[in-house]
């Protein structure tokens, strides 16, 4: 348990953050809100806002489910919301 607002500060950046793996296996962190779109190429291509793109080991099905998770929490999904859902929306 943390204490302190130090610790407090550094739950709520980590909140914002997703793990992923680059394809050299370097363990990375992303700011979630900054991914504009994720594409399977076959490799998995995040592209941000800023137009910077990665590579990286995760399917754009588990980047997905992570960047619900991280929405989620910020409590603009509600919980039971699944990504099987997005497969019902025409496009």
């Amino acid at each position: 348990m943390r204490t302190g607002s130090r610790g407090r500060s550094r739950d709520r950046r980590e909140r914002r953050l997703i793990r992923v793996t680059k394809l050299d296996g370097t363990p990375i962190v992303l700011n979630a809100d900054l991914i504009r779109y994720v594409e399977q190429l076959p490799d998995t291509y995040i592209t941000l806002t800023s137009g910077d793109r990665m590579i990286v080991r995760e399917t754009m099905e588990r980047v997905m489910d992570l960047a619900i998770a991280y929405q989620q929490q910020k409590h603009l999904l509600p919980r039971d919301w699944r990504l099987s859902h997005s497969r019902d929306i025409p496009g």
